[in-house]
């Protein structure tokens, strides 16, 4: 079966045609063109910020967190406007909700049948601000290249800046188990910390439950949807460990 794959779409017409190669991660792009030419962004975007007089210690953080996100979305949306990649939200919302509107906690979802991928709108709630969003997304590339996402564009859904990212669909026969996972990934360094979630020297990668991390016929693993956090003054380094 495909997973999450729900049929019953007839329009073949794939979701961005007509958009440049680059955005695509076609000729000339490729899976990185676009994402790190985002991340060099929000890294622009970078001002100094100071909590407003009277904020406590504790709130500080968040606060300066949300505002900074908020200046990294204005930059990043003015970007992909001069880009052509900031996409109308009807032509997604049309094909997602053809397809029964699948929708996480993260993402809204739809399968192409013509690209053969899923096409997921992210609306980057897990993330403090889009550098720790753009991060996970390479690192998740780096690490599990059969499901790499491709940066496909942006749109905005209720002032909400969104990341349109596409990955390919995989031949599945069943979710992976806690213990298969756990399996899988201490061979890497990873360490089980709690739930579905796991920990090395320098990451956590959370959600690697079974709707998440699939088993091929090959009877090997696919993570098909992961919460990458860089820990605090860590670098990685594929050198590290290679899933």
């Amino acid at each position: 079966m495909w997973y999450r794959c729900v049929h019953g779409d007839d329009d073949s017409t794939r979701f961005g045609e007509g958009r440049p190669l680059e955005a695509q991660g076609g000729p000339g792009g490729g899976a990185s063109g676009p994402l790190k030419a985002a991340e060099n962004v929000v890294r622009g975007s970078h001002r100094e910020l100071r909590p407003p007089a009277g904020t406590r210690p504790a709130d500080a953080r968040s606060r300066l967190a949300r505002i900074n996100k908020a200046r990294q979305a204005t930059d990043l949306s003015d970007w992909a406007r001069e880009m052509n990649i900031f996409l109308p939200t009807a032509d997604f919302d049309k094909r997602w909700r053809l397809q029964g509107g699948v929708a996480g906690q993260e993402c809204d979802v739809f399968y192409d049948e013509v690209a053969g991928c899923y096409m997921k709108r992210n609306h980057t709630v897990a993330y403090e601000d889009w550098t720790q969003f753009f991060a996970s997304v390479r690192i998740h590339n780096d690490l599990f290249v059969d499901t790499a996402y491709t940066l496909v564009g942006f749109m905005e859904v209720k002032k909400n800046l969104c990341a349109i990212l596409s990955q390919p669909a995989v031949r599945s026969i069943r979710g992976a188990g806690r213990r298969e996972v756990e399996k899988y990934m201490v061979r890497f360094g990873f360490r089980h910390v709690g739930h579905d979630h796991y920990e090395s020297e320098t990451l956590m990668i959370q959600d690697l439950h079974s709707e998440n991390v699939l088993v091929g016929p090959d009877e090997r693993l696919y993570f098909i949807d992961t919460c990458i956090y860089l820990k605090e003054g860590k670098e990685f380094s594929l050198d590290e460990t290679q899933v």
